[in-house]
């Protein structure tokens, strides 16, 4: 039982190293050198995530454009 403990911690620990060193990284586009890229999840969807999507457009056309 000990060994199949070990084996089994060993398993995550390489998992957790493999995704330390390797995982995801930012995404970096090109477009946003010398700019402040905000991203976010929203949780709305339907009407609502579409009007959410036009107040980010409104933003992204006033403030946005004006603040880089």
């Amino acid at each position: 039982m000990k060994l199949f403990q070990w084996i089994l911690l060993s398993a995550f620990a390489s998992g957790a190293a493999w995704l330390l060193a390797f995982g995801p990284r930012p995404h970096v586009d090109a477009r946003a050198q010398g700019r402040v890229v905000v991203r976010y999840w929203e949780k709305w969807t339907g009407r609502e995530g579409q009007q959410m999507e036009q107040f980010v457009q409104q933003f992204n056309d006033t403030v946005g454009r004006e603040k880089g």
